[in-house]
């Protein structure tokens, strides 16, 4: 068996390509056209209707999917392409090696004709980065995702937090939803045990395709740039966002992605010693200290704190500002430093993930 060649090394999983039809020299008629207006890069809509109505194309223990949608009252041509499309090359990843694997797949098969310049610059959208890792053990890989758990930034509103799974299936965790309007400040974010989710939803293209490279002990992390303002947040600033861009984007560049990421959703692990403030008053010092001493303990998140503090006050309006004045504070002198440092090798991954 051969070892994965770009283990650590960041790499595209998939993504959503958009060619207007207009540019095209043919394409399959076949495929649905729903006529829904779409403005700019807001693919939410998108996302619930491309299940729907898509046409697949079946191949080797593989599929492609396409679509027509009306975008900024243009009728384009939406490709979901991803990894197991490029066969044996799976673990490579979308690259500007593997991707005329999938301009020839389409051509050959008449899904469209245009030229691979011209593919090459297309705009892209809801593009997975994604990074493979090796653990020597599963108890490693459980306690690297215990460590996330407990860092992980709690919140009362939906969609926000961690979901952590465990069972038959797979085992890993995961924030935010690839379905979102908020996704710079809650990225879809994942990580999971990529043996055993091909093992047990891709066997037979495993079997096909990856028999021969040793993927034992082997998981996985990505996230998902929503559309081109996403991208620009990472100080990108570009006008269009094409294949091109995408598929020319460093190691270093994929790797701060990844990064933010994961920032996003976990506290620091260093640990910040926050000195006294001496501008705050008595009052103010001591709801510092039991913020401090409540979150450390690791026995309530802030929200919870919050509603100690401001629980015995009857007036509606007396409590709102309380709770603002507390928060405001919180925001501005608390530094959240609880962490339990893991073993060695946990401790090595986190650092190559990027996690502060």
């Amino acid at each position: 068996m051969i070892k994965i060649s770009n283990l650590t090394k960041a790499s595209i999983d998939s993504l959503k390509i958009r060619i207007p039809l207009s540019c095209l020299d043919s394409y399959d008629e076949e495929i649905t056209i729903t006529i829904t207006q779409f403005k700019g890069d807001a693919f939410d809509v998108i996302d619930k209707e491309f299940k729907t109505n898509r046409k697949e194309y079946e191949f080797d223990n593989y599929k492609l999917t396409a679509n027509i949608f009306r975008v900024n009252s243009i009728d384009c041509l939406i490709l979901l392409v991803n990894s197991k499309q490029v066969g044996d090359k799976y673990f490579d990843g979308i690259t500007n090696d593997t991707i005329k694997i999938i301009y020839n797949l389409c051509v050959h098969n008449q899904i469209f004709k245009c030229s691979y310049d011209l593919f090459r610059q297309s705009s892209v959208t809801d593009i997975d980065i994604k990074k493979d890792f090796k653990f020597e053990s599963l108890t490693d890989y459980k306690q690297m995702i215990d460590g996330m758990k407990t860092m992980s930034i709690k919140s009362n509103l939906r969609d926000k937090g961690y979901r952590a799974f465990n069972d038959k299936g797979n085992i890993g965790i995961e924030f935010g939803k690839r379905v979102t309007t908020s996704a710079i400040s809650n990225p879809f974010t994942k990580v999971y045990f990529k043996q055993r989710e091909l093992e047990t939803n891709s066997l037979d293209f495993s079997n096909r395709y990856l028999s021969h490279i040793d993927y034992k002990n082997v998981f996985r992390i990505e996230t998902t740039i929503k559309d081109k303002r996403h991208f620009n947040s990472f100080n990108f600033k570009l006008n269009d966002l094409t294949l091109d861009v995408i598929l020319n984007l460093t190691t270093e560049e994929k790797d701060v992605i990844l990064s933010n990421a994961f920032n996003r959703h976990l506290l620091p692990r260093k640990r910040i010693i926050n000195p006294k403030n001496e501008e705050l008053n008595p009052t103010e010092q001591s709801y510092i200290s039991i913020i401090t001493s409540l979150i450390s303990s690791g026995s309530h998140n802030f929200d919870e704190v919050l509603n100690v503090l401001i629980k015995d006050i009857d007036c509606r309006k007396a409590k709102s500002r309380k709770k603002k004045q507390i928060t405001t504070l919180y925001k501005q002198n608390y530094k959240p430093s609880i962490y339990r440092k893991r073993a060695e090798n946990v401790e090595k991954f986190y650092d190559q993930i990027g996690w502060n």
